[in-house]
C-alpha cells in the first residue's frame, strides 16, 4: 500500500498533451488507457489558490458555491463502490470494491437469461462511472473541467483560454489599460501576469515573447491574448521540467508530498491541508497521487479560487455579500458597470472587504492593496472605459495578493522563531515569538489555540508539542482571528459589546467607547477617546465593528499585563521566587497603579482612593506563593476585578470633580445624613449647569434615577428609599447629562466631518493636531488658577471646552510653512469669524473641520502644494 502505484500501464507514456491554457512541451506524458478508466471518486474538500474567475455565465460571480462532502447517487456510481476519504490505502479500496461490485453483479445474475459482462468489462463500465461522477464532482468548483480533461486525453497543443478565463483577463488588461487607448503598455505585461496569478515571472522571458509580438512599445487586447497565450506555453513546459525532477522514481506521478514540494518549487505557498482538498478533487483515476495531466488540473483549481480553501472562498463570498449590503444602504454600490451585470463594490471598498476578511492585523496592506485598485480605477476613469469598481471575482484576485503577503509574513515569523534551524518551533520558541509581537498568552491558552490550529487542517508535528511550517501558519491564523482570547472570553467579550452597542448599531461609536472605558475602570476625556478610536479603526467607518473592539480589548489587556509584570519584577526575592509577603506588596502596587482617580489630591479625594484601595482588603486576602509570573496574572486578575467594581462607582469623574459635586451635594444636605430629597435634584443638576427646561427632561431625570437606584442594588450599596437619593446616585445621574452633551458635540463634529468630506482616519489626525495646539496654548497662555472656582460660581464639572483662538490658527498655518501676510491674513481671521460660535472669534473642532476644508478648497496660501494635493 501506498500513494502511487507503478505499473506497466501506468509507465507507458505517449505522446505530448496540453493544458486548457498551455502549450505542452515535448516528451510531456499522459496515462495509459487502463489507468484513465480505472477510477475511485474520492470526497470533495478543496478550495485551491489561482484565478479570479466566475462559476458559471448563469451563476453570480460571487455565489460560488462548493460541495464538500460528496455523497455517491445510486444511480450513478453504487455507494459500496465509493472509495471512503480517511481510506489509508486508497488503491487498496479501489480494488477491494470493484472486486465486491463484480462479485456482487456476478452472483445476483447468476439465475438470469440475461447474458452477463465479464469482469474485465464491469469493472471498466464501474470505473467509467466513477471517472463521470469525479468529473461531475470537479464541475462544481471547475466549471471549464470537462472541457479541459477533453484537451488533456486529446493531446492538443493549441486549446484556447476557456470563457472564464477570458473574461478574467480581460478584466485584468482593463485594470492595466492606457488612458484614452485600447492598449497596454509592455512594460506592464509583467504586473500583469503577476496579478493573474503566474508565480516566478520572468521578465527576460516576458520581453522576448512581447517583442516578437509587437514592435510598438504597447499592445491591443487580441495581441495581449497571444502573449499570454505562449507565455502559458513557456510556463508549461516550466511545470513539466518540475515535474520530471520531482518524479524521482520515473513512474509518472507525485504523492501529497512530492506535490508539495513540487508546488512550492513553483513559487507557490501551498499547506497540506489545501493541496490535500485539492488532489481530492483532481485526483480523477483515484489512486492516490497525481499524473502530470492532473497537476495540470490542480494547477487550474489553484487558480481558479485563488488558493483558497472551499472554506475560504464561502467566507469570502459571504464576507463580499455583507460589504454588498452594507454599502448598498448608503449607495455606494455600482451596477452594470463589470461587464457582468450584477453589482460591483467601488474601487474605494476594496480596504474593507480585505480587513474584514483577514482581520484588523493585515488592515495596513489592505490598505495599500486599495490604493492600488484606486490608482488604476482612476487611470480608467480619466481614459473614459473599463470598471470603477471590482466585482467578487476580481475581488477574490485581490485577497490572494494579500493572501501572499500574509504568507510571507508568516514565514519571516516562522523563521525567526526558529531559532534552531531545527524546521518546527517548541513551545519556548513560540511564547518568544509572541512576546516580541506584543501578545502575552499563558501556557493554557496557548495550548487552546493549538487546539483551534490542528482543527483547521492536517499537519504534522516534528515532536509532540512542535509546530511545523503547516501547524505554525494555522495558529498565526487562529491568534489573528480571536486576537489570543479563548472562547470563553471571546463570548464574554461579545456580551460586553453587545452591552455598549446601545443603539443596536453592530458598531461601537466614540460615545460608546467612552462608557466601555469607564466600565473597564479607565475614566478618559472624549477626546482621547477619539483618537483612540481612530488608531483602532481599520475600515475608516468612525466605528468599531466587532473585529475591531476584540483588538481593542487585546490592547487593553496587554496594558494591564505589563503592570502586573512590573509589580511581579519590582518585588520579587533574591531567589527569583515570591513568597507571601512580596506577593501582597505586589498585588498592593498592581491595585495602586491606576486607580483612574486622576487630578488633584484633596482630603476628600485622598480619602476616597484610599477607600478604593481598603476595599480590596489585600492584606487580609488569603495568598499562595505564586510559583511563577502566569500564577501571580491570575492572582492579580482576581484584584483588579474587585478594584474596577470600585472605580465603577466613581462613573469616569476625577477627585476634582468629585470634590465639587460632594460640596454642593453637602449644601442640600446640611445635617450630614448622606441623602436629599429626590424634589432637590432639579435644582442641584440647575447649579452645576444642567436647567430642565420641559417636561420630557424632567422624566429623563426621573428615568435616570431609576436607573442609578437599579445600579446601586446592583453593586450591593444599601437600599435608599424612594423619595430620596445618595452621593453615588447623583454621581451617575450626572454622567448620564454629561453623555448627553457629549453625544451632541460628537454628532456636530460627525456632521462637519460629512460636509467637509474628511474620512474618519482623517478627522482623527486632525483631532490630534488640534488638541496638541490646544494643550500647547494652554500651558503658554493660560492661567493654571482659572480652572479654579474664582468666586463667582461653580464651575462645572468636566466643562472643558476646547477652541482656538485666531492667533492660535494663524501660528499653527505658519508652523506648517504657509505665509500668512497681509490680505491673507486679514481674509484668514474673517473666515475664522464666520466660522466661529462665540463672542471670541475661537473656534472649536467642528468649526476647525470646516475651515481646514475652507483651506484645502481655496488653496489658501498654496496649502495644496506644500501639504500634498491628495491631502
Amino acid at each position: 500500500s501506498g500513494s502511487r502505484r507503478p505499473s506497466k500501464q501506468a509507465t507507458q507514456h505517449t505522446a505530448p498533451t496540453a493544458a486548457l491554457m498551455f502549450s505542452a512541451p515535448s516528451g510531456s506524458r499522459r496515462p495509459s488507457e487502463f489507468a484513465s478508466q480505472h477510477t475511485t471518486p474520492t470526497v470533495a474538500q478543496f478550495t485551491a489558490p489561482s484565478g479570479s474567475r466566475r462559476q458559471s455565465k448563469e451563476a453570480p460571480c460571487f455565489d460560488i458555491v462548493i460541495d464538500t462532502k460528496f455523497e455517491a447517487r445510486s444511480e450513478e456510481v453504487p455507494q459500496h463502490v465509493v472509495a471512503d476519504v480517511g481510506a489509508s490505502d486508497p488503491v487498496g479500496d479501489a480494488k477491494a470494491s470493484v472486486t465486491a461490485k463484480v462479485k456482487k453483479q456476478s452472483s445476483s445474475l447468476d439465475d438470469s437469461d440475461d447474458k452477463i459482462d465479464s469482469p474485465d468489462l464491469t469493472m471498466q463500465k464501474v470505473a467509467e462511472a466513477q471517472r463521470r461522477s469525479s468529473v461531475q464532482r470537479l464541475q462544481k468548483f471547475l466549471p471549464e473541467a470537462e472541457e479541459l480533461l477533453a484537451r488533456l486525453k486529446s493531446g492538443a497543443t493549441d486549446g484556447d483560454f476557456c470563457d472564464s478565463e477570458k473574461k478574467r483577463m480581460r478584466s485584468t488588461f482593463l485594470r492595466f489599460m492606457v488612458p484614452d487607448s485600447c492598449d497596454c503598455h509592455k512594460e506592464d505585461l509583467a504586473p500583469i501576469l503577476r496579478h493573474l496569478g503566474y508565480t516566478d515571472v520572468v521578465e527576460e522571458v516576458v520581453n522576448d515573447i512581447a517583442k516578437g509580438i509587437s514592435e510598438y512599445a504597447s499592445m491591443d487586447f487580441k495581441e495581449f491574448m497571444i502573449f499570454v497565450k505562449k507565455y502559458a506555453a513557456y510556463e508549461q513546459a516550466e511545470f513539466r521540467k518540475k515535474f520530471d525532477e520531482f518524479d524521482e522514481d520515473g513512474n509518472g506521478e507525485l504523492d501529497i508530498e512530492e506535490i508539495i514540494k513540487y508546488i512550492s518549487s513553483l513559487g507557490y505557498t501551498p499547506l497540506r491541508c489545501t493541496i490535500r482538498e485539492a488532489m481530492n478533487l483532481v485526483d480523477i483515476n483515484g489512486d492516490g497521487a497525481l499524473q502530470f495531466e492532473e497537476v495540470v488540473l490542480l494547477m487550474h483549481l489553484y487558480r481558479h479560487s485563488e488558493g483558497f480553501s472551499s472554506n475560504e472562498v464561502k467566507r469570502l463570498t459571504q464576507t463580499f455579500k455583507e460589504t454588498l449590503a452594507s454599502n448598498d444602504e448608503m449607495g455606494a454600490v455600482l451596477s452594470g458597470t463589470s461587464g457582468t451585470g450584477g453589482k460591483i463594490l467601488p474601487a474605494s471598498k476594496l480596504g474593507n472587504f480585505l480587513t474584514d476578511f483577514f482581520g484588523p492585523a493585515f488592515a495596513t496592506h489592505a490598505r495599500e492593496l486599495a490604493e492600488e485598485l484606486v490608482d488604476l480605477a482612476k487611470g480608467i476613469c480619466e481614459g473614459g472605459s473599463g470598471p470603477l469598481g471590482f466585482d467578487f471575482a476580481e475581488g477574490l484576485v485581490w485577497a490572494r495578493r494579500l493572501r501572499d503577503k500574509e504568507f510571507k509574513s508568516y514565514k519571516q515569523a516562522f523563521a525567526e522563531a526558529d531559532l534552531d534551524g531545527s524546521g518546527a518551533i517548541d513551545f519556548q520558541e513560540l511564547q518568544a515569538m509572541l512576546t516580541n509581537l506584543g501578545v502575552t498568552l499563558t501556557k493554557l491558552t496557548i495550548d487552546c489555540m493549538i487546539e483551534k490550529a490542528k482543527a483547521k487542517g492536517d499537519w504534522h508535528e516534528a515532536e509532540e508539542g512542535d509546530l511545523d511550517y503547516d501547524a505554525f501558519v494555522h495558529f498565526m491564523q487562529v491568534l489573528n482571528e480571536t486576537d489570543g482570547f479563548t472562547t470563553k472570553e471571546l463570548e464574554e467579550i461579545r456580551i460586553t459589546f453587545h452591552k455598549f452597542d446601545v443603539d443596536g448599531s453592530g458598531d461601537i461609536d466614540v460615545i460608546e467607547l467612552s462608557d466601555v472605558m469607564r466600565y473597564l475602570g479607565h475614566p478618559t476625556e472624549m477626546d482621547e477617546v477619539v483618537c483612540l478610536l481612530g488608531r483602532l479603526d481599520q475600515n475608516n467607518s468612525g466605528t468599531l465593528d466587532f473585529r475591531e473592539f476584540v483588538r481593542f480589548m487585546r490592547l487593553h489587556r496587554e496594558g494591564e499585563i505589563k503592570v502586573i509584570k512590573e509589580a511581579y519584577s519590582n518585588n520579587i526575592c533574591d531567589d527569583g521566587k515570591m513568597d507571601e509577603e512580596s506577593a501582597r506588596a505586589a498585588l498592593m502596587e498592581v491595585a495602586s497603579a491606576d486607580c483612574g482617580c486622576g487630578g488633584g489630591k484633596s482630603e476628600e479625594g485622598l480619602h476616597r482612593e484610599a477607600a478604593v484601595i481598603k476595599a480590596l482588603d489585600i492584606e487580609n486576602m488569603a495568598v499562595d506563593a505564586p510559583a511563577d509570573i502566569e500564577a501571580f496574572i491570575r492572582l492579580a486578575d482576581v484584584v483588579h476585578f474587585k478594584r474596577v467594581q470600585e472605580l465603577r462607582k466613581r462613573a469616569g469623574f476625577s477627585n476634582l470633580e468629585l470634590d465639587q459635586i460632594q460640596s454642593l451635594f453637602s449644601k442640600y444636605d446640611p445635617r450630614r445624613t448622606g441623602l436629599i430629597r429626590v424634589r432637590q435634584v432639579a435644582k442641584l443638576v440647575a447649579e452645576l449647569g444642567f436647567p430642565l427646561r420641559t417636561e420630557e427632561e424632567s422624566q429623563n431625570i426621573a428615568r435616570q434615577l431609576d436607573d442609578a437606584r437599579a445600579v446601586a442594588a446592583e453593586r450591593g450599596t444599601s437600599e435608599v428609599e424612594a423619595s430620596h437619593v445618595d452621593f453615588w446616585m447623583l454621581v451617575h445621574v450626572l454622567r448620564d447629562l454629561f453623555r448627553r452633551d457629549a453625544r451632541q458635540v460628537f454628532d456636530k463634529v460627525t456632521r462637519a466631518a460629512a460636509k467637509s468630506r474628511f474620512k474618519a482616519n482623517e478627522v482623527a489626525e486632525f483631532q490630534r493636531i488640534f488638541l496638541n495646539w490646544y494643550e500647547y496654548d494652554r500651558s503658554r497662555f493660560t492661567d493654571a488658577s482659572a480652572d479654579q472656582d474664582d468666586g463667582g460660581g461653580k464651575k462645572k464639572p468636566e466643562e472643558d471646552v476646547k477652541a482656538l483662538s485666531r492667533f492660535s490658527v494663524l501660528r499653527l498655518l505658519r508652523s506648517i510653512g504657509l505665509q500668512v501676510e497681509g490680505r491673507e491674513r486679514e481674509n484668514l481671521d474673517e473666515t475664522v469669524v464666520r466660522l466661529s460660535e462665540n463672542a471670541e472669534g475661537s473656534v472649536e473642532f467642528a468649526e476647525f473641520l470646516r475651515l481646514m476644508r475652507w483651506a484645502l478648497d481655496t488653496n489658501f496660501c498654496n496649502i495644496g502644494k506644500i501639504i500634498g494635493s491628495d491631502k
